[in-house]
């Protein structure tokens, strides 16, 4: 049998990362485990929480010319393998929508749709060049680079400066506009939990997540699953806030501003895909009333509720207003290698 985008896909994330969790979502790929598990490609770890590969699956890449090397330190259940299983769980979802998620370095420019892990660059770096910052890595979208963090119960809470420090001077070094976007949880709801969670170090100045949406005016939340994913790719789509903005009628666009998208009958109309709070709040400073358009999904984060006309939207109607069409996900078509050949596996079951 051949084998598909999404199994090599998980293959390689297996290799680059050194493992991938074994809890994956279905929305990531999560299904196709069993089918590499019964082609002995990957393995379980003892604990059977993460997913690692096989002589046989390195072998299996190499011969369609990617190279990697056995684990040779396994970390247990460690803080360590708990970001790294994190970094391999982010660059499964950003390949859902078609981002090259192996990046090495900082590159000379933004844009490219790419992603740097904080893993790979600190893997790949002769200095310690991230210091404590405990954010998840980079993403290079078209016209933003986004710093992102994973949302995450299990580790210790971080120094909201030391983060800016650091990706604020990268973010300088390649003169890029740049937005925090926060990932996590199986939909809004665990995602809101695991935002508002005070995180439990026992030191005293530990922050959560929300301190950084304190600090900054461009902070954004999205969880990882196909609805999060599937709005992270209408916002990499050019003029998608005017273009939804268009849709509804008796609007105009002509006066919009880095707060109001457009205007209905002099109202603010604010499309706000990704719950930036504090834009919604700069909104409400300026303008008595908005319409504030938001996927229909996502019922948890506004402020100033009576203030606020919620106009919502599925995402199946905004990716029809901006033609993009639906992700195929999970991806069936065959993988092409390096070497110009599709990645051949033995007879097994496909699976749903």
């Amino acid at each position: 049998m051949l084998l598909s985008k999404t199994e090599v896909n998980i293959l390689l994330t297996a290799g680059f990362y050194k493992a991938v969790p074994a809890n994956l979502s279905p929305d990531l790929g999560g299904n196709a485990l069993k089918e590499l598990f019964d082609l002995k490609l990957l393995k379980l770890n003892r604990s059977k929480t993460t997913c690692r590969l096989t002589n046989k699956g390195i072998s299996l890449l190499a011969a369609a010319g990617y190279n990697f090397r056995p684990d040779k330190h396994p970390l247990g259940d460690s803080d360590m393998l708990i970001r790294r299983l994190q970094s391999a769980e982010i660059a499964l979802a950003l390949q859902q929508i078609g981002v090259d998620v192996f990046l090495k370095d900082l590159p000379r420019t933004p844009g490219g749709n790419k992603y740097l892990s904080a893993y790979a660059l600190r893997r790949n770096s002769c200095s310690n060049i991230l210091g404590m910052a405990k954010f998840n890595g980079y993403y290079f979208a078209p016209e933003t680079t986004y710093i992102i963090y994973h949302l995450s119960s299990k580790l210790s809470g971080f120094y909201p400066n030391t983060e800016s420090e650091t990706f604020i001077r990268h973010m300088q070094s390649i003169e890029s506009d740049w937005q925090i976007l926060f990932v996590g949880g199986k939909d809004y709801e665990e995602m809101f939990d695991l935002l508002h969670r005070k995180k439990e170090s026992g030191k005293k100045n530990d922050g959560n997540f929300l301190d950084m949406v304190d600090m900054f005016s461009n902070v954004g939340a999205l969880p990882l699953n196909s609805a999060g994913l599937r709005t992270l790719r209408i916002m990499n789509t050019p003029d998608y806030k005017e273009r939804i903005v268009k849709y509804f009628k008796n609007t105009d666009t002509t006066g919009k501003n880095t707060i109001a998208d457009g205007f209905h009958e002099g109202q603010c109309m604010q499309v706000n895909l990704d719950n930036n709070l504090n834009r919604q709040g700069n909104a409400l400073k300026h303008y008595k009333n908005i319409h504030l358009i938001m996927p229909e999904q996502d019922s948890y984060w506004t402020c100033g509720d009576s203030e606020i006309n919620r106009v919502t939207l599925s995402i199946d109607k905004m990716e029809e207003i901006l033609d993009i069409g639906k992700p195929q996900n999970p991806d069936f078509n065959a993988f092409i290698g390096k070497n110009g050949k599709a990645i051949q596996g033995e007879s097994g079951c496909a699976y749903a």
